[in-house]
């Protein structure tokens, strides 16, 4: 049998990792495509680095993508990003689908963009579960500073299945 695309799982961080870093195992994800359920297990760190999630082929209710704190501890995995005016989040979901986030803290440090997590275009089946989203406290209404940010940018842009488990905020 010849398979293409990742199956199984793939490791970030630590020893002897498969990927250094969080978007480098994206950039292959979304590259390569999946052809069963994948697991990116995330050692123990802090990832400073900002993650943009596109749409990863093979990706489906049943091949679903698992990004998971190797411990399976929250604060043990913390993905954090000094966003700006043109990208403001540490995390983007970009017509992203079929995706679950667990045990992994996300946080924004920046104090005046500071979105953590942001979900633009179409969003389908999107969990995240045991997670800690932080963002920075304002009294300001403006969207810059919401820890969580959905943007609805097109009529066609469909929001489906988005769900938060057990999570931080």
């Amino acid at each position: 049998i010849i398979y293409t695309g990742y199956r199984d799982t793939l490791t970030v961080g630590g020893s002897s990792p498969m990927f250094t870093d969080i978007q480098s195992a994206v950039d292959a994800l979304v590259s390569t495509g999946v052809c069963g359920p994948t697991f990116v297990k995330i050692r123990p760190g802090v990832y400073s680095e900002q993650v943009l999630i596109r749409a990863i082929p093979g990706s489906s209710t049943t091949n679903m993508v698992t990004f998971i704190s190797s411990t399976n501890d929250s604060s043990d995995v913390t993905i954090n990003f000094s966003a700006n005016i043109s990208n403001n989040y540490t995390v983007r979901f970009n017509n992203a689908s079929n995706i679950v986030f667990k045990h992994i803290t996300i946080e924004a440090v920046n104090t005046t963009y500071a979105n953590a997590v942001s979900i633009i275009g179409s969003a389908v089946n999107l969990s995240f579960s045991n997670c800690h989203f932080i963002g920075i406290s304002s009294s300001s209404s403006s969207s810059n500073y919401y820890t969580l940010y959905r943007n609805i940018s097109a009529s066609n842009d469909v929001t489906q299945q988005i769900h938060f488990n057990q999570c931080r905020i």
